[in-house]
């Protein structure tokens, strides 16, 4: 799992702070709701661990904070000057065609995963989403089938899909 611009700023806030954050501080200073700076600060808390540097500190009405571990500042700083992130966010039309392009060209299901880390939103943004495409989809006799664990995908007549196809490749 990488990390993207946003975490990356909010792992430098904490790491240079070297005291508890609030939450509601963070969202302050960078302009976020506190539920996308916990989501943030989740993103960054599966990346210490995945690389051995274990959880952050959590204390009531304190906030949060990174625990000072050997090694970690030399991880940082190496992760950081080695990792350049890609960030984009998609308006809500680029999301809903990337999602209808990638429904219909898919040869196995997209699990909601793939698509939300591909988008950088959350899972009940891409739900959202997902249902916008569907009723479009329908409106061209096509099914956006879904399976819990599996994924997303496109079923319908053949020759329905075809056509979509070529509707999405001469629209662009």
């Amino acid at each position: 799992m990488e990390l993207n611009q946003r975490c990356i700023e909010i792992l430098q806030s904490l790491r240079v702070n070297g005291d508890y954050i609030k939450t509601t501080d963070l969202a302050k200073t960078y302009g976020l709701t506190e539920r996308a700076i916990r989501y943030s600060i989740d993103k960054i808390e599966e990346f210490l661990v995945k690389n051995g540097f274990g959880y952050l500190e959590r204390e009531h009405n304190k906030g949060i904070r990174l625990r000072q571990r050997e090694g970690l500042d030399q991880f940082i700083d190496s992760f950081i000057s080695s990792h350049t992130p890609y960030k984009y966010y998609f308006s809500s039309e680029e999301r809903f065609d990337y999602l209808v392009i990638k429904l219909l060209l898919a040869d196995s299901p997209l699990s909601s995963e793939q698509l939300r880390q591909r988008l950088y939103i959350s899972k009940n943004t891409v739900l959202k989403s997902l249902s916008t495409v569907e009723e479009r989809l329908r409106q061209r006799n096509l099914v956006l089938e879904k399976k819990h664990k599996v994924g997303f995908w496109v079923t319908g007549k053949e020759i329905s899909l075809i056509i979509s196809r070529k509707r999405r490749c001469h629209q662009k």
